[in-house]
Parts: structure tokens; C-alpha cells; sequence
């Protein structure tokens, strides 16, 4: 499902909120105000974690504020841990 607005994607990322998680930064790609990255987030903790692998590209504005941001994945790229 696409989230597309500051509040969708709010919602999306509030559902992880509370719950334990630890990010890793396999690749970065920077060229002027837009960055490219692929990383991996483990959420859940003992039995119930799962890992997913995404690639995000963001553009910044002048102020290194985030002015736009794609992440794709889908269901291949989450494994249970």
C-alpha cells in the first residue's frame, strides 16, 4: 500500500513506535540535495522480529529538511528473524 502525505506516512511509522527496533545503513548514495539508501530495520523482540530491507531516496531542501521521500520494498524484502 502507498502512503503518500506527511500524516499517512506519520501513521505508517507510528505503528512501530513503541515497539523495539534496531536500524543498520547498508549503502548511501549522496549527489547534491538528494540522498539514496539502502538499510535495514529489525523490529519486534525474541520470536517475533522480522527484518526488513528497504531503499530510500530522499531529496533535501536548503535547509537539509526533508522535501520529498520514496522508500520501496515489498513482501520479498522482509524476513523473519
Amino acid at each position: 500500500e502507498v502512503h503518500i502525505g506527511r500524516s499517512a506516512i506519520r501513521g505508517f511509522y507510528k505503528n512501530i513506535e513503541s515497539t523495539p527496533r534496531a536500524t543498520e545503513l547498508l549503502a548511501l548514495r549522496v549527489a547534491g540535495h538528494e540522498a539514496a539508501f539502502m538499510f535495514a530495520i529489525t523490529v519486534g523482540s525474541g520470536e517475533h522480529r522480522i527484518r526488513i530491507e528497504p531503499i530510500d531516496v530522499m531529496v533535501f531542501d536548503g535547509e537539509g529538511k526533508i522535501k520529498a521521500m520514496k522508500a520501496y520494498w515489498s513482501p520479498a524484502h522482509v524476513t523473519q528473524v
